[in-house]
């Protein structure tokens, strides 16, 4: 693996290194980082009116659920060892105890994982039974599993890519990835009529291969022993952690599964409703994949590395970079959401249309849940990890009472409107604590009027309707992007940020000038 051109890493910040630099390196490493997500999304959107030809809702339900186990067993294999690897990683300059932490991450889990996994194998049909057909779809459980072990391999070898600021080679890898599963996925589903078990055998496959090697790489390049003292010191930091996460995906899984038991009697119709939420959220999680997830993947390590530094100037740096990103997730969110019934209406089966009623709910939810990454940061921080379980599991035994309510009434609605309560809730009672132990001076005043002016923003969007849906999708996509503008024109923006958006677009048109005169000379 290159090298690649890297932030100084443990060392004191400095008078220059002001907030404008770090947006400027945060947003350059963010956009690398976008690449991939933003390519996934593109072909994963292109491929929508081929996987619902191909693939019937009630098999998409089946297919969603399954995911959704796989993904809390990864988590479980991997006892939350990416935050554990950052946070160890950072309090050492010593590049051998560094080199000796991250071999002992890959060994160690990657063994203390396989236990765990043929466990999981061995019960593949109690685990599946109470939700499908048992007999048919066991030996599909059980491939899943084995699925879960790579996939907990190659996020090891992603996060250890993200830790050290490597974006372009975590960008080549992600690509890779997308193009070997998506020719794979064509080539078996559409060719030879597989289904859903011809995803899965794509996914076992590319998972498989690249974790291999992305692991085989990382070990050679760091040439050292793993070392016991520091395996038991990352799972102590890590498995406090493992209910808050896992909780946290339960938030977002639990819900499918109990649309499956709640929503009909029927379990074709409830497959069909499972099958329409998976859908929507599979929309509405975009906002999280396209700009969440690429901002986390260098924010994250550098903001652990920035508040071991116990500076005040730092503190405000991570406050307002909470603004700064709330701003981008909410302009996205609010033309996503105002966009996406005439989008639809236009590329979409039409028994899949009805999943356009939880896509707003949804991508606010995760918006919200972005705020919890930054809020988070005290605990982490602290390594005070027993908190978070105790937020996790609280919200987890909210979502359970109010979906038992609320989804007979009002179907998937009724539970993305859960999903976005447990989301507010938590990321406050994240807020708060974390407050408690570490104190960052978040910005509560400005990130209020941010989501006032998103609600407005979509709420003007819904008078635009008419019969044509290109009208609708072009009027509301104007209205969507009035948020920014608004923000700018209604005074949010202090005179120094203003002053700094300035200069970058100055800039910007500088180096375009002068990049169309080094191409067209006079």
């Amino acid at each position: 693996m290159a090298t690649e051109t890297q932030p100084a890493i443990s060392e004191p910040i400095k008078t220059k290194d002001t907030l404008r630099a770090e947006v400027q390196s945060v947003g350059r490493h963010s956009l690398i980082y976008m690449i991939g997500p933003a390519f996934s999304k593109i072909v994963g959107f292109l491929l929508i009116p081929i996987y619902t030809r191909y693939i019937t809702p009630d098999e998409y339900g089946v297919m969603s659920l399954v995911d959704q186990i796989t993904a809390l067993v990864v988590m479980v294999l991997s006892l939350n060892v990416s935050d554990a690897m950052t946070r160890f990683y950072y309090r050492t300059r010593n590049e051998s105890e560094r080199q000796q932490l991250v071999s002992t991450v890959i060994v160690g889990f990657g063994l203390l994982a396989i236990p765990i996994l043929l466990l999981c194998v061995a019960f593949s049909r109690q685990i599946i039974a109470p939700i499908v057909d048992a007999q048919q779809y066991t030996r599909y459980m059980q491939l899943a599993m084995v699925v879960a072990w790579f996939t907990m391999l190659l996020d090891i070898g992603y996060n250890y890519l993200r830790m050290c600021y490597r974006s372009k080679t975590f960008v080549t890898v992600t690509i890779t990835q997308i193009l070997a599963s998506v020719t794979l996925n064509i080539w078996l589903v559409v060719g030879f009529g597989l289904g859903i078990w011809g995803i899965l055998y794509s996914t076992l496959l590319v998972q498989g291969c690249l974790a291999l090697v992305v692991s085989a790489a990382i070990l050679v390049q760091n040439r050292a022993w793993p070392s016991l003292d520091d395996f038991q010191k990352l799972i102590r930091f890590g498995l406090p952690l493992v209910p808050a996460n896992v909780s946290q995906q339960l938030n977002n899984y639990l819900t499918p599964f109990m649309i499956r038991w709640l929503a009909s009697a029927d379990p074709v119709v409830a497959l069909a409703q499972v099958g329409l939420f998976s859908a929507g959220q599979k929309m509405g999680v975009v906002v999280n994949r396209f700009l969440v997830v690429p901002f986390n993947s260098f924010w994250r390590p550098r903001r652990m590395e920035l508040v071991t530094q116990n500076d005040k100037q730092v503190d405000h740096i991570i406050a307002q970079m909470c603004t700064y990103s709330t701003i981008a997730n909410l302009a996205f969110g609010v033309l996503l959401s105002v966009a996406i019934q005439p989008m639809l209406q236009l590329i979409i089966d039409p028994q899949y249309l009805n999943c356009h009623y939880v896509v707003p709910i949804i991508t606010l939810a995760y918006v919200v849940h972005g705020l919890e990454h930054h809020f988070a940061t005290g605990i982490h921080h602290t390594g005070k990890t027993y908190y978070a379980s105790v937020i996790g599991v609280a919200c987890l035994g909210m979502v359970v009472v109010l979906n038992f309510g609320i989804i007979p009434q009002f179907g998937i609605i009724g539970a993305a409107m859960v999903s976005l309560m447990a989301a507010v809730v938590r990321s406050s009672l994240f807020y708060w604590y974390s407050q408690q132990i570490h104190y960052l001076p978040f910005e509560k005043g400005r990130l209020g009027v941010l989501f006032v002016l998103a609600a407005v923003v979509f709420a003007l969007a819904q008078l635009v309707q008419f019969d044509s849906a290109v009208l609708n999708l072009t009027l509301r996509t104007a209205v969507g992007m009035l948020f920014a503008p608004l923000l700018l024109w209604g005074g949010f923006f202090r005179s120094s940020e203003i002053a700094g958006m300035r200069e970058q677009w100055i800039k910007l048109l500088d180096r375009f000038t002068n990049q169309r005169n080094n191409r067209f000379p006079a």
